[in-house]
């Protein structure tokens, strides 16, 4: 209850910081140069290839929501094994 009081009575505002991760210093790609395709759920890298959360068919529904709230999608083993632009999308 001491927060209540502090929001209340003292008339303190509480403020939570949002980190934005979309931006990179380390010389990767950033979320924004992905493309997002809301209808086929998965993105397009700078290399033109799909990201998707799952490639098999699943016999039972996954959400893919990850335990820190976010989801992740990959590309194919295929696709990723031989790309040129490889060492900026996932770097060390």
């Amino acid at each position: 209850m001491i927060g209540l009081r502090l929001v209340g009575e003292q008339k303190i505002e509480p403020h939570i910081p949002v980190f934005d991760k979309t931006t990179r210093k380390d010389g990767a790609f950033q979320a924004t140069d992905f493309v997002f395709d809301a209808q086929a759920n998965e993105y397009t890298c700078l290399n033109g290839k799909k990201l998707k959360k799952y490639w098999s068919t699943m016999t039972k529904p996954h959400f893919g929501l990850c335990k820190d709230n976010t989801y992740r999608y990959f590309a194919s083993k295929a696709d990723y094994s031989v790309c040129a632009l490889r060492a900026r999308c996932t770097p060390v």
